[in-house]
């Protein structure tokens, strides 16, 4: 019932923050509870992702629509369930998730839908993921780390360096996706992260990357 109310389109936007709200909580809890609503509601991924574009314009009623439907999307993606993942890829969700990524302006919002891209990609095979890799991933990482490096805002780069650890280990069996990094200057932006951040948790994963690319 919750499920479902949470995406009935409402004429009052608050019943839809309400619903949404109760629903995210419901998914941070056990992945049992994670599981039963996946069985339960099989399409509430597309429903998410429908509610995701139908918000997407920038005011402070939407952004917390779209904060809450991607903090869902993050806990539910977060279970570890390899029919899940083969549902996931085979309806497209990764790649129609980049597409309403690439639109998003809110940091909070783009923070939590690169963490749910994370799970996916850290949970998934080179052949899963290998559409998404094509279809703009590594750009908007590379985008995204320039964007950090010019600006100095770090608050996207744990998810980032999370989600770019997770496509490296997929370069083991691709070249072509550490070759795209370097290819794009990726060691000068987290190079600069090193100097000029001073969360050492991000500093020590920037590192990490880094030594990944044994540069």
């Amino acid at each position: 019932m919750v499920n479902q109310t949470a995406f009935l389109f409402q004429d009052a936007s608050t019943l839809r923050i309400n619903a949404l709200q109760v629903l995210a909580e419901i998914s941070k809890q056990s992945n049992k509870q994670k599981l039963s609503i996946l069985q339960n509601s099989p399409q509430i991924l597309l429903q998410l992702l429908e509610v995701l574009e139908h918000h997407i314009t920038y005011n402070t009623i939407n952004n917390c629509i779209r904060l809450e439907a991607s903090l869902i999307l993050k806990n539910l993606f977060s279970i570890t369930n390899c029919q899940i993942m083969n549902d996931v890829h085979l309806n497209k969700i990764p790649i129609n998730l980049l597409e309403l990524m690439k639109l998003e302006e809110h940091q909070k919002v783009l923070y939590h839908q690169i963490e749910a891209l994370y799970y996916i990609c850290d949970q998934s095979s080179l052949e899963e993921c290998i559409e998404i890799y094509d279809n703009g991933l590594l750009s908007f990482i590379v985008s995204n780390f320039q964007d950090i490096k010019d600006t100095q805002n770090f608050v996207l780069s744990k998810s980032l360096l999370k989600l770019t650890y997770a496509i490296l280990k997929h370069s083991q069996y691709e070249q072509k996706l550490s070759d795209y990094f370097k290819q794009y200057n990726l060691q000068q932006c987290l190079n600069e992260i090193i100097i000029t951040c001073k969360n050492q948790k991000i500093i020590k994963r920037t590192i990490k990357i880094l030594n990944y690319f044994n540069i």
